[in-house]
């Protein structure tokens, strides 16, 4: 795997051009609960998943998840009390 890095002059600095493959996705309110979970009480797990560039698809998996069940949830209390 051969990388190679662009440079940006900043001041007396060469910052390198550095980006994410990973796509910018939107995380909801479970989403950010999570991570800040993740970055408070699991220093170590969020940090395997930023760096891994997977943080952001965990966070999207865990705001999908919860908000099925959520939904699921409403859905069962309606059917045995309806109002």
């Amino acid at each position: 795997m051969n990388m190679e890095l662009t440079y940006t002059p900043q001041g007396d600095y060469l910052l390198p051009n550095l980006t994410l493959s990973e796509a910018e996705t939107t995380i909801g309110k479970y989403g950010m609960m999570r991570k800040t979970f993740l970055k408070t009480e699991r220093k170590g797990m969020y940090a395997h998943l930023m760096l891994s560039e997977q943080l952001n698809r965990h966070l999207a998996d865990i705001d999908r998840t919860a908000r099925e069940q959520i939904d699921r949830t409403i859905k069962e209390l309606l059917a045995s009390h309806p109002a």
